[in-house]
Parts: C-alpha cells; sequence; structure tokens
C-alpha cells in the first residue's frame, strides 16, 4: 500500500449480505467514510482481500466524537490530514435485513506520514 490511486470517486451502496463475506449487523450504525487527498488531487484508497478498493472507513458504534472517530482512521493508517470537513449524509434500508445505516463522506487534505496497511479491510 504505497501508491496513491487517482479515482473518480462514486457513492456507492456497500451492502451487509452474508454471503458476500458481510458480517449482519444487529442494529443501526453509522458509517464515517474519509477521503484523503494529496497536493496532486490522488486520492489514498485501500484495497480489501478481495481485490475491492475503498476509502478509509470505520464504524461509528462506541461513545466517540466524530473528530475521534476520523482522527483514529487516518492514525491507523500512519498519516496526518488537515480537518476533515463534511462533504454528504446518506441513509441507507435495506430489504435483507431490518436495520438502516447512516453513510457521512468527509474529505481532508494529506499532510504527512507514510501510509501503511493497518489490516486487511473487511466488509462492515
Amino acid at each position: 500500500m504505497n501508491k496513491w490511486m487517482i479515482l473518480l470517486v462514486l457513492i456507492g451502496l456497500m451492502g451487509c449480505k452474508e454471503e458476500n463475506g458481510h458480517i449482519e449487523p444487529t442494529h443501526n450504525f453509522t458509517v464515517e467514510r474519509l477521503m484523503v487527498i494529496n497536493d496532486k488531487d490522488e486520492i489514498l484508497m485501500i484495497k480489501d482481500e478481495e481485490g475491492t478498493w475503498y476509502t478509509f472507513f470505520a464504524v461509528f458504534n462506541k461513545r466517540q466524537y466524530v473528530h475521534e472517530v476520523l482522527d483514529s482512521v487516518s492514525q491507523a493508517f500512519g498519516i496526518t490530514t488537515t480537518p476533515p470537513e463534511l462533504r454528504g449524509y446518506f441513509g441507507f434500508k435495506y430489504e435483507y435485513h431490518p436495520y438502516a445505516t447512516r453513510r457521512s463522506y468527509y474529505v481532508a487534505r494529506y499532510v504527512s506520514g507514510s501510509p501503511r496497511v493497518a489490516g486487511i479491510v473487511k466488509h462492515i
């Protein structure tokens, strides 16, 4: 994970289906997504074990402020960023389970650090 990827980011639906290796949720929850952009307008992405590329994310389900969740995401990957700015907030209801999710999309600029993999990304 040493390369920056240039991608057109399309906001899509990431489901929680068991057949796709996703963990079934037991409650409503929020996913905080952090798009980190460098000075060349490239977006730092992570790749899961199945080869799918994602922006950084964390499930917001603990007793934390949003900025604490986003700080922990960038720290986990060994980078520092400018303060994130909210760029989108969406809700999803699913037909295959009774729970809903909220997705917050934040954008921040890369400041410093050497991006590192903090473990294999697992589907939510």
